[in-house]
Order: structure tokens, then C-alpha cells, then sequence
């Protein structure tokens, strides 16, 4: 089914070049297959994504069945360097194949990945699902707003649809956090 096969095309690309397995070129490749592969045309693309879509959690918000992780376009020691156009496409074109859940972080390379996002999302937050994350070392009850603060400026955006606890902080008590 349609499902699998997005699956399969991400996690199992088969004849990917190992120098690219980690990169922004190679999801852009992975998703530029997957449409040439399953993607319908242009005008039924409501339909496919129709049904690749699920309720997050509880609430009433409907994600993609797939979101893209943008740890890697932050770059940085983990990832190397990253072409800012290229990621921005990345995520566009992740967009057009009907993803609309981005997760990224604070920590992503301070701050670089979330204003990323928020350069890739100009004209299109409304029809995108944000998660990102705030770090250890901002859970008091300060630090979590100043955190939460600094990601929506990065973002350029005044909400955000899935703050999570990226790390747990031993040493600062979780009601603190969430109050």
C-alpha cells in the first residue's frame, strides 16, 4: 500500500550512495524518488494525503503519517556543514509530497535548525504542524519560557503545535517544568 511504500522508500533506499545516507541531499533524493515513484499528479495530491494522515495523539490536529526530522539541516559537529538553500528546498519538497509535521529542536545546532524551518515555512505555517523541543538545561520555570520564547522568534511564528521535553532534567522537578 501507499503507506508501506513511503516507508520503504525512506528507510530502505536500496542503491543510495553511502556518502549521501546522512545528508539533506540525500533525503532530498529519497523524496524526489518517492514522488516519481508513488506520488500522484498535482491536482490529487489532496486525496493521497488524505490518506496518509493521522490524528497527534488526542487532539483534534492532523499530521502526515511521515514528518521530516530537521536535526541534520542544523548541521554543525554531528552533521557537517549544510547548504541553507538546499535545506530549505528539502523541506519544501517534503511539503509538496505531502508531509506536514517538521520536528526540530533548540538544541539542533543552537538555535540554526528551528530558523531554518522558519525560513522553509514563509507563507505556509498555517498548513504545517511544528514540533520542537526544548533542552535540559532550560526546564525551571524561567528557563522554559525564555526557551520557548527564543524557538518561536527563531521560527517566526507566535505558536508552536508540540513543545516536548527533549532531555529530562534530574535536578529540576517536573512540575516546575510544566507550571
Amino acid at each position: 500500500d501507499a503507506e508501506r511504500a513511503l516507508f520503504d522508500a525512506l528507510v530502505h533506499p536500496g542503491t543510495a550512495d553511502a556518502d549521501l545516507h546522512n545528508s539533506n541531499e540525500w533525503m532530498k533524493a529519497r523524496i524526489f524518488d518517492l514522488k516519481d515513484r508513488h506520488h500522484k499528479p498535482k491536482e490529487d495530491t489532496k486525496t493521497m494525503n488524505a490518506t496518509l494522515t493521522r490524528k497527534l495523539g488526542r487532539s483534534d490536529i492532523e499530521i502526515s503519517a511521515l514528518g521530516l526530522g530537521c536535526w541534520a539541516i542544523g548541521g554543525g559537529y554531528t552533521w557537517g556543514d549544510q547548504d541553507e538553500n538546499l535545506s530549505i528546498e528539502t523541506i519544501r519538497t517534503a511539503i509538496d509530497s505531502g508531509i506536514n509535521m517538521l520536528d526540530t529542536a533548540e538544541f539542533y545546532s543552537n538555535g540554526y535548525s528551528e530558523e531554518v524551518v522558519g525560513k522553509a515555512l514563509e507563507g505556509q505555517r498555517d498548513n504545517m504542524m511544528i514540533a520542537t523541543k526544548v533542552w535540559v538545561d532550560n526546564m525551571s520555570a524561567e528557563g522554559i519560557i525564555t526557551a520557548c520564547e527564543g524557538s518561536l522568534k527563531r521560527m517566526k511564528t507566535d505558536y508552536i503545535d508540540l513543545y516536548q521535553i527533549h532531555w529530562p532534567n534530574r535536578e529540576v522537578p517536573l512540575e516546575e517544568t510544566l507550571t
